[in-house]
């Protein structure tokens, strides 16, 4: 198959970016919501239907097939590629090129624990070359519990280190992915499970969040049985070991357990044999190879699950919609390597997902964190923008007002570190009163506002 690196240069001279204001038309009207789609890639374009930048931007991804390669429009001006005629693999794009041609320091992946104290912490760090092998193995146990190209896997876990791994070994399988808060209640669980009809469920055996203990197991499997006759097939599920404690070593007294540090001694972890699998048995044995899967670009890849009116929904995102959606917010951080990126988003929010193929995607390190910023005391947010030197935060409403409330300014060294700022809020009025105080806060800083 032979790979397209370039667009006609006729499409280009066609196409100006244009000033077009952003539609507060109801995106409800639209089933697919273009307009939505087209508003969250102007809010990255600084208001700006760029379409030259928009097809830039697809351009240098490594895409795969046979004919000319043309864009069409659609109808709010979002370049579209053919479907059949273009393959991409967004896994190979984000960590594959690594072992090619980028310095393998470039992109790790980092986490920090919910617990902290000066003297003690809770963190990882996976390196590009582990993450690749885990992807693999990943895909490979996705793959052997049955789930093919186009199947949907839900993912109901914190931010945990596994979370970026099986994310991108469900786009090299080809499977589709959709993530769901671990904190939300089982009757949401329910709503998310009978909404996107999984053929599998990877979740977690419970965290700390802060000081509250959440048995994420427990709540998936009340989320089953509530959602047992609505489903059409019962999935399976893995799950990872992540607050418990390990069963192999020497019982210990709940009375020893220390409030938000794992493990948690008396974790309630429901296991059924005849449907339930454990993630490390199961990666233990599974092959290191994986050969990605060619997508076709209106393959869906992403099932982004939100509140709307008050009630869950679900909205389906394709491979080359994904795959400009990262590539302008690539553009957005800037062409030159930083330090950590560190999304401070919701699970439910799309641009979370988009990062998560944004960061590798501009030669960056991701952070995650799976607590709550305000644990142990209010100083832990720029705690750890200290620790891992982050140049990027990407801000919901509930991050940015803490930081607001602590009336920071430049005298602290952790602000004067930060050169990108995105916020992405739901409401205009929010985001304008922040977009405020981040320009006499952090003048240095460029500032993007999403409103979505």
């Amino acid at each position: 198959m032979d790979k397209f690196v370039s667009a006609p240069i006729k499409v280009l001279n066609a196409l100006s970016p244009s000033a077009s204001t952003k539609s507060s038309d109801s995106v409800q009207s639209e089933p697919d919501a273009p307009l939505e789609y087209r508003n969250l890639l102007m809010d990255m374009c600084g208001g700006k239907s760029d379409h030259v930048l928009w097809i830039e931007c697809l351009k240098r991804f490594d895409w795969y097939g046979e004919g000319k390669f043309d864009f069409n429009m659609d109808k709010f001006g979002v370049p579209v590629l053919k479907n059949g005629d273009y393959k991409l693999n967004l896994a190979t794009e984000c960590v594959d090129r690594y072992n090619k041609d980028q310095p393998e320091d470039h992109h790790k992946i980092y986490w920090e624990g919910n617990y902290w104290t000066p003297t003690e912490d809770d963190c990882v760090l996976v390196s590009i070359q582990t993450e690749e092998i885990l992807m693999k193995k990943a895909g490979n146990v996705i793959k052997t519990l049955g789930v093919a190209r186009g199947d949907t896997v839900l993912v109901v876990m914190p931010f945990i280190i596994q979370l970026p791994i099986v994310f991108m070994a469900c786009v090299r399988i080809g499977a589709v992915f959709s993530l769901f808060d671990a904190t939300n209640t089982a009757e949401s669980i329910a709503d998310a499970i009978n909404l996107t009809q999984p053929k599998l469920i990877i979740t977690t055996d419970g965290f700390w969040w802060g000081a509250e203990k959440i048995e994420v197991k427990a709540r998936v499997d009340a989320a089953l049985d509530i959602v047992k006759d609505k489903i059409k097939a019962t999935p399976n599920v893995v799950v990872i070991r992540h607050g418990g404690y390990d069963s192999a070593l020497p019982p210990v007294s709940p009375s020893k357990q220390i409030l938000g540090r794992r493990p948690i001694y008396d974790l309630n972890v429901p296991i059924d044999p005849d449907r339930d699998y454990k993630w490390a048995n199961l990666m233990l044995g599974a092959s290191e190879h994986c050969d990605p899967e060619k997508m076709d670009t209106e393959d869906p890849m992403v099932i982004n699950l939100r509140v709307r009116n008050g009630e869950w929904s679900s909205r389906e995102y394709s491979t080359s919609q994904m795959a400009l959606l990262a590539a302008v917010l690539r553009q957005t951080f800037g062409d030159e390597p930083s330090g950590a990126i560190w999304p401070l988003l919701d699970a439910d929010n799309l641009i979370f997902v988009t990062s998560l193929l944004a960061i590798p995607l501009s030669s960056s390190s991701l952070l995650l964190f799976e607590g709550q910023l305000d644990f142990p005391n209010s100083e832990r947010l720029w705690n750890v923008i200290s620790k891992y030197k982050v140049e990027k935060l990407i801000l919901n409403l509930t991050s940015c007002q803490l930081l607001m409330r602590k009336e920071l300014h430049l005298a602290n060294a952790s602000a004067r570190s930060l050169k990108v700022i995105l916020t992405v809020f739901t409401s205009k009025q929010e985001s304008d009163k922040a977009a405020e105080w981040i320009r006499v806060t952090f003048p240095g800083a460029k500032h993007v506002a999403i409103v979505y």
